[in-house]
Parts: C-alpha cells; sequence; structure tokens
C-alpha cells in the first residue's frame, strides 16, 4: 500500500502487549452455567524450520496432530471431516491464503498449506473421488510460488493481476457500516465456494497490530483500499486510459452540505490528465492516480468528513460507483467483513502459519528472529474454529516478542479482537490453548 503515501498508513498509539483477562463472577449473582470456550490448539516443534527453510514432513506431521487434538479424533481425515462437514463431489473447497506474493516476504508457507491439502485429498478420495479442481488455494496476490509443492494437488488461483481479476457482477457485500452504499465488489471465487478455509500468517501489521484469519479476507475485494482508510474513499473499478464519449460532469458532495463538480470534455485521458483536470475543480478532495497493474483513481475526502457522495455520468465513465462513500474503521471493517455470511459464514477452519514470523514493519518483510524462541523462529501452528480466539493467540506470540524490542516502528492497536468479541464472533479472553 506504499502508493498511498501514508494515507493507508496510519499510525497507532503503542498499546498493552498482552490481552488482560477477564473480571471474575461477584459471588452475589446466582450461578451459570459455564459458557462455551474456544479452544486454539498450538503446534509447536524445533525441527519445523531449518535456518528458517520449513521441512514439509515435519510440518504436515504438526498440522495432522493438530486436526487430532482440536478434534478429539485418533483419525486426522476424520476429525476433518467433522470440522468440514458433508462436502459433495460438485462443491468447491477454497483456502484462502496470505501469500504477499511468495519469498522474500513471508506469508502461508507452501509446506504447511501443502500438510493441510493432502489431508483434505484424503477426506475427499474418502467419499468417493477427488478432482484436483475441488480444491482451490487462492488469494489476491501472487501465488507462483506455492507451485513446486501443490503441484497435481489442488488448483492455485491468483487475482492479482488486472487480468486475472473475476468479479462477480451480481455480488456485493454491504456491511453494517458500510464503505460504500454500492458495497464491495467480490471475487468469483469465493461466491461460488461451498466451504472456506482462513490460512493467514503470523505477522505484525502497522494498522490492526498483527494480521490474521479475519483480516486475511480483505483480499475478497481486488483492492482493499477503503477498508484500511478512515476518510471516506471512492476508488474506479475500471483502469484508465479513459475515453469520454461526450463532455461529461460529476458532482461530490461532503456531508450532505458543501458540493463540487467537475466537467471534462469528449476526449481519450490518462490518469495524469485526469487528476490535473479533476483536482482543480473537486475543493478539498485529494485526486489520486493509483499505479497497481494499470492506473486507477482515488477520490479521497478531507479526514474530518463523514460521508462523500459521488453523482453523475462522468463518475460512471470513469468506473467509480454512483453512490456515497463513509468513514470507516479498520477495527469494524475486519470484523464485518469476516462475519458476512458469504466469507465468515462459509469458513470451516481457521489456521495461522507461524513456523516464521514479523514482529514489526509488516506485512510486507522477511521474517525475523524471535528472541522469544531459542531456534530464532516460532515453528509454530495455530487451529481453530474460533477466528477472535486463534488471532488473540497469534497477537499474544508476537506481543512477547515486541515486548523484547524497543524502538519498534509500528504501532500496535489491536482494538478488531475487541470489535470482533462484541459482534459474537468469538472469543478475545478466556479460550483454552491447548498443545498438539
Amino acid at each position: 500500500m506504499e502508493h498511498l503515501n501514508g494515507l493507508t498508513r496510519r499510525r497507532f498509539i503503542q498499546s498493552a502487549a498482552a490481552l488482560a483477562a477477564t473480571a471474575a463472577i461477584g459471588d452475589r449473582l446466582p450461578a451459570q452455567p459455564a459458557a462455551r470456550v474456544s479452544r486454539v490448539v498450538r503446534a509447536h516443534n524445533v525441527a519445523a524450520t531449518a535456518d528458517f527453510a520449513p521441512q514439509a514432513d515435519v510440518v504436515e506431521a504438526m498440522m495432522r496432530a493438530s486436526i487430532r487434538r482440536l478434534t478429539g479424533l485418533q483419525d486426522e481425515v476424520t476429525g476433518l471431516g467433522k470440522l468440514m462437514g458433508p462436502v459433495g463431489p460438485e462443491q468447491r473447497i477454497v483456502i484462502k491464503i496470505n501469500s504477499m506474493g511468495g519469498p522474500p516476504a513471508i506469508g502461508t508457507s507452501a509446506e504447511a498449506v501443502r500438510g493441510l491439502v493432502v489431508i483434505l485429498r484424503q477426506l475427499l478420495a474418502g467419499q468417493g473421488a477427488v478432482e484436483m479442481e475441488q480444491i482451490t488455494v487462492w488469494d489476491n496476490a501472487p501465488v507462483a510460488y506455492l507451485e513446486p509443492a501443490l503441484d497435481g494437488l489442488c488448483r492455485i488461483h491468483s487475482t492479482y493481476l488486472r487480468e486475472q481479476w473475476d468479479v462477480d457482477p451480481h455480488t456485493r457485500v454491504v456491511l453494517p457500516h458500510p464503505p460504500s452504499s454500492p458495497g464491495l465488489p467480490v471475487q468469483r471465487v469465493l461466491t461460488q465456494a461451498d466451504h472456506l478455509i482462513s490460512f493467514g500468517a503470523l505477522k505484525a501489521h502497522p494498522l490492526a497490530g498483527t494480521c490474521g484469519v479475519m483480516k486475511n479476507y480483505f483480499g475478497a475485494v481486488p483492492l482493499a483500499v477503503e477498508l484500511h482508510s478512515h476518510a471516506p474513499m471512492a476508488r474506479s473499478e475500471v483502469f484508465g486510459p479513459w475515453n469520454l464519449p461526450a463532455d461529461l460532469s460529476m458532482a461530490v458532495r461532503l456531508d450532505g452540505r458543501e458540493s463540487f463538480n467537475a466537467t471534462l470534455k469528449a476526449g481519450t485521458y490518462s490518469g495524469d490528465q485526469i487528476v490535473g483536470q479533476l483536482k482543480p475543480q473537486l475543493g478539498p478532495c485529494e485526486v489520486i492516480k493509483m499505479a497497481y497493474m494499470g492506473d486507477l483513481l482515488l477520490l479521497a475526502a478531507p479526514g474530518e468528513c463523514r460521508e462523500m457522495a459521488v453523482s453523475g455520468p462522468l463518475a460512471g465513465t470513469l468506473g467509480v460507483p454512483e453512490g456515497t462513500y463513509f468513514a470507516t474503521d479498520v477495527n469494524q471493517t475486519i470484523a464485518e467483513l469476516y462475519g458476512h455470511e458469504m466469507l465468515g459464514g462459509k469458513t470451516r477452519l481457521c489456521v495461522i502459519d507461524g513456523l516464521r514470523g514479523i514482529y514489526d514493519e509488516g506485512p510486507y518483510h522477511e521474517p525475523h528472529e524471535f528472541q522469544s524462541y531459542p531456534e530464532r523462529t516460532p515453528n509454530t501452528l495455530l487451529l481453530s474454529t474460533d477466528p477472535v480466539a486463534i488471532d488473540a493467540a497469534a497477537t499474544q506470540i508476537v506481543a512477547a516478542e515486541r515486548a523484547l524490542h524497543e524502538g519498534l516502528r509500528d504501532g500496535f492497536d489491536i482494538g478488531y479482537l475487541k470489535a470482533a468479541e462484541a459482534t459474537g464472533l468469538g472469543q478475545a479472553e478466556g479460550y483454552e490453548v491447548v498443545e498438539a
């Protein structure tokens, strides 16, 4: 997101490194039935990496042991079947990874994904037959680094390049506190999935404190710019150059009060030309050319603005959907996007690859050396069916490491965990961590 030059990389005040314990219930209250405690399985093996390189056989054994521990069953294939539920031969399983484009930047490792895919194939084979296309490993980022490990086992799919974007024209995600009234466009690979697995990575993030299985679904949309920003933003969904068949106008209205109108004459415009002509006409609004596999446009309201309405034929021709755009809070959008029935509603399992990790300057970085582990890297896998609990457990690992360092670059606002717990997605505190 560096091309946004600070609009999306807000600094947060350094917060506490660990989550607070829940308060005890007073003895004046009547006894209540015990609430269900979420379980996070943690598998740790010092041999999981060698000089930071994941060891496939060890990692697969860790994955198998984790599924057995999570389900309480002695056979991991049966256990995974319990987690997934019935999977018919025509149904599709999509594993959403956090690739970051592959090495040297770390994300979900090929070895960890392979360990899960092998067990999934055994499960599907036991139910009749398994086709490679029935399992898709996907990200909104390059995934070619997976090919040596997963060749022939499953479909490997990326929607990173603009020619690969495959947005479902009939489906948009509308959140309780939406970034925009048109809703968010969604990649078709998700709308057509019957079962999802969110497979995140152990990393710090400058906005959300840590990445995790919930923020992993920001990749559901082609570009998640509006989910990261506090100011209302409208992004074009059409790449430039833009051809205007006639003189066209658009209007931008801020907080229902100030209106600004812009007109462009017929012709073909590059991104720089659009910015040069629109910016003087739209008052305090920012008009930004985004270089992302081609030119895109971003309209951003001033920071104190809460909503921005965009209308007019020029907006449609530029590919900016007409509608109202709202100020967002990344802590809210993480929770609410995961909570959507199309995403969290179809998620059967949550996994975090903590074989290696980043405790600062995330999410794009080579693996850091961890002082909190004698082998210099966490060598850990986390599994759960509770997205909040597993993200909280991953956050504790990152927080413990951060506590050993001074002069860290990024803040550590982890308010999204509380926001997710408040929406009923899971437990940010009081969950149980068990070893595999």
